[in-house]
């Protein structure tokens, strides 16, 4: 049915447990899939092994030993043998609202993607139980927290050209995720938003395996290098409100909610650049009519301040 595919971490420390237990939940929630566990850091060509996994072990990578997405796709691309793949980050929890809502998908070729919710505590499920699944539903129930349309951590796709050839970004470095969701929409490759039918669970880690980062994922030197491989400007990265269609647990249906139609008038600018000071004109002109009052209020406020102090 699907081939999952993931450039994980080492399996050290934490996160030979955290990435474990993930590659766990994809083999239940999806019974019979494939799965390549790509690289060769620490650790990964034994878990492959333990996990009953394939390995590809070899990557190219840049000078700081990060590895090339488009390796990876391309790599995969040879081997793999189900008829959708998806790019998953190896820290994601499935469950087993994934299959169910990817069967739904019926059409020649998209991107499904949805967002996360994040957990701190994933420890306490067990997934040896029958009820595995029951219990990272009621986990994200209680302390689960969403990051947001930027929250992307799958991408399930058809094996089309347009999505196999990627550009050479490096993994985990910023835009990579945003200009995946570019490429499918200027390709005219449907995206499905299917956050409302796919229940996924992030891990909570560090960052200490960036070896350029100053202080975020999306600073140093190789999120500058991502950064000068993407055809947008910041205010033009990609999210889930760009999907053409939404995944609900009723079917596939049209993105037609305002989120998502606000975002393709955004749009515009990205695909016609001439529109770019009509769409500017759109978002930011409530800004300039409302500055006068604001900074009105605002003194007004300092004043009867100043006036209740000296009282």
């Amino acid at each position: 049915m699907i081939t999952f595919f993931s450039i994980p971490k080492g399996f050290v420390g934490p996160m030979d447990t955290i990435q474990r237990r993930a590659v766990r939940t994809w083999q239940m929630a999806v019974p019979g899939c494939e799965i390549f566990l790509c690289g060769d850091d620490p650790g990964v060509k034994e878990a492959a092994a333990d996990l009953g996994v394939k390995h590809i072990p070899t990557l190219e990578k840049n000078h700081h030993g990060t590895p090339f997405m488009d390796s990876a796709f391309r790599q995969v691309h040879e081997q793999a043998t189900q008829p959708l793949y998806c790019y998953i980050n190896t820290d994601i929890l499935l469950t087993k609202t994934f299959a169910e809502s990817v069967q739904k998908v019926d059409l020649p070729s998209f991107m499904m993607v949805g967002e996360r919710i994040n957990i701190n505590t994933a420890d306490k499920v067990d997934f040896d139980a029958p009820d595995w699944d029951e219990q990272l539903h009621q986990l994200a129930e209680d302390e689960g927290e969403t990051l947001g349309p930027t929250g992307m951590d799958y991408f399930c796709f058809r094996p089309v050209p347009e999505l196999i050839n990627i550009a050479k970004f490096l993994i985990g470095r910023y835009v990579w995720d945003t200009w995946l969701l570019y490429n499918a929409r200027r390709n005219g490759i449907p995206l499905i938003d299917a956050s409302t039918s796919v229940l996924i669970l992030h891990q909570d880690h560090d960052y200490k395996h960036m070896k350029t980062q100053k202080e975020r994922p999306w600073l140093g030197e190789e999120a500058d290098y991502n950064r000068s491989l993407c055809d947008l400007a910041w205010e033009e990265y990609f999210e889930m409100h760009d999907a053409t269609h939404v995944l609900t647990p009723s079917g596939l249906h049209a993105a037609l909610e305002w989120k998502y139609l606000s975002n393709r008038f955004r749009r515009l600018a990205v695909w016609y650049p001439w529109m770019k000071p009509v769409v500017l004109l759109r978002y930011r002109l409530p800004y300039y009519l409302c500055w006068p009052f604001k900074r009105i209020a605002r003194m007004l406020g300092k004043n009867a301040a100043a006036s209740a102090k000296a009282e």
